[in-house]
């Protein structure tokens, strides 16, 4: 008897030994300590963060456009202006929106390096496509740089984003703004490069239209086509290396989980109490007019099914893509963002058309687009650590507000003068890129990570209608009422996104409660 009792008590304390030593080797190989999945992590981070950079190529069609439409008049079509090249940025964002639910459900069937290979190829297809159609018509044009330019996003933009998340799943908001920044330095990079490809000598425009103006000059339209050749050669190069280096981690989703509570050690004491640990606690506190009820405090506890903290806590419910359609947070953020790229549509691709009418320097309006393009890559990182620390609906509601009233106001930079419109154009672009950081991690938050690509290729939908409407009234609007108009249809669009997002869900849409307050609510409970 006693030998058994010694028996057993040895082989527990082997057996308790032997899970202490592997949680700690578990720490060891997945924890901080282990430098290679830090160095691996960093370097498909960082080469998602250059892949980004090629696609910054759709924040440069404003810049672009003046030389593009100047040629184009003078090619082949006459009366092409510049509302009517508004069909060519319109066309990309709806292709791009149309496509990325279909790649969202390839995405999953097929290596990560292949899916994003088939991206460059379309990508090379269409810069090199483009110098062909734009010396052909105004229509080839449009099959190009609209059509065909619109899909390589549908496979970048998603993907990149999953990949960087799962390597670090705890900071997925400081993540995926890192790595859209990609997007603000490429549009810099670009805007750069074209002006002093094509304008180095800084010409101005020679023939006016109304109240436009356009290039007439050989020095400035015969280097448009090339261009296209220069950008397609650089992106196919830098693509295809930084391809190599961007893959999936190697640990299971479960595993991944694990690092997390191990990093977040605060976080996971809150997460590991217990429904019923929950219940209890909230009863005992329910006669306090302060305490939410039992409902509200349990959806917006992490670990439970409204976890703004995706990837903090329990396993969240992974949404399918015929299950997302159907909820209403996912039908909200849809027409949030329609209305919304109704107000943005037109100060991206016509913001430096407008500034042409009263300030005669290519390379200030340049510079203008570059500054802005720095305020675009900057404000995406600072708005993903916003988001994590103060949650991702509150974040795009004050960025909503703030590019609203921008935008209400922009057309008074034709009175206050060239600096105020750098600084309105920087800071519509600082609060616009808010947008499309804080749109993956709501998806992310809402629908979970497993089917986010497909999710959010459907949430991205918005724009197969929202690209389209800004194009077919840009001429009548602007005929009618000049550029006053435009910029009104943009405001009432932007004001209707800001009530749309004010009926969002508090808690699924990535406004959990915030994590300097968990400690007091955890001290109240147990008290």
């Amino acid at each position: 008897m006693e030998t058994d009792h010694l028996l057993k008590k040895d082989r527990g304390s082997r057996d308790e030994k032997e899970s202490e030593e592997t949680e700690d080797s578990e720490t060891e190989i997945y924890g901080q300590r282990d430098w290679k999945y830090r160095a691996c992590s960093a370097a498909v981070i960082v080469s998602c963060f250059f892949v980004l950079c090629t696609q910054g190529i759709e924040f440069t069609f404003g810049n672009m456009n003046p030389y593009l439409t100047s040629y184009l008049r003078n090619a082949s079509q006459d009366d092409v202006e510049y509302t009517d090249t508004l069909w060519i940025a319109q066309t990309m964002s709806v292709t791009s929106c149309a496509v990325q639910p279909l790649a969202g459900v390839f995405a999953n069937r097929v290596p990560v390096r292949l899916f994003l290979f088939l991206g460059a190829l379309f990508q090379a297809a269409f810069l090199f496509g483009s110098y062909w159609a734009v010396r052909t018509s105004f229509w080839a044009i449009l099959l190009t740089y609209g059509v065909i330019g619109g899909v390589p996003s549908a496979f970048f933009y998603a993907t990149c984003l999953r990949v960087s998340a799962a390597w670090l799943p705890e900071k997925k908001g400081l993540v995926m703004g890192g790595i859209l920044m990609g997007y603000g330095i490429g549009a810099f990079m670009w805007n750069g490069l074209t002006t002093w490809y094509i304008n180095r000598d800084n010409l101005q425009p020679d023939l006016k239209v109304g109240v436009d103006v356009y290039y007439t000059q050989n020095a400035v339209l015969d280097k448009v086509p090339s261009c296209f050749l220069m950008l397609g050669t650089v992106f196919a190069s830098a693509q295809l290396f930084f391809l190599l280096f961007i893959r999936m981690p190697p640990a299971s989703r479960a595993r991944v989980q694990r690092v997390v509570a191990i990093n977040q050690a605060q976080v996971q004491r809150v997460v590991a109490i217990n429904q019923a640990r929950v219940q209890r606690v909230v009863a005992i506190n329910q006669a306090q007019d302060d305490m939410p009820s039992a409902k509200e405090d349990s959806q917006c506890l992490p670990g439970s099914n409204s976890d703004a903290f995706a990837g903090e806590g329990r396993e969240k419910p992974d949404y399918k893509l015929k299950q997302t359609i159907k909820t209403r947070v996912f039908w909200t953020l849809w027409a949030m963002m329609f209305f919304s790229t109704l107000g943005t549509s037109f100060v991206i691709a016509l913001f430096k058309a407008y500034g042409q009418t009263f300030i005669a320097d290519d390379h200030f309006l340049a510079s203008v687009a570059m500054a802005s393009s720095v305020c675009n890559a900057v404000g995406r990182p600072v708005w993903g650590l916003l988001a994590d620390r103060f949650g991702a609906r509150m974040v795009s509601l004050v960025c909503q507000s703030l590019l609203t009233i921008l935008v209400a106001t922009f057309t008074s930079c034709h009175v206050t003068g060239r600096y105020a419109f750098l600084l309105w154009v920087c800071a519509m672009f600082l609060t616009m890129c808010s947008f499309f950081t804080m749109l993956p991690v709501m998806v992310l938050a809402a629908f979970g990570s497993r089917n986010f690509n497909a999710n959010m290729g459907m949430v991205s939908t918005y724009g197969t209608v929202g690209s389209v409407l800004p194009a077919l009234i840009a001429s009548p609007l602007k005929d009618a009422f000049g550029w006053n108009g435009l910029f009104f249809f943009a405001f009432v669009g932007l004001f209707t996104g800001i009530v749309l997002n004010m009926s969002l869900d508090w808690c699924q849409c990535g406004d959990s409660i915030p994590r300097h307050m968990l400690d007091d609510l955890s001290i109240r409970r147990k008290r």
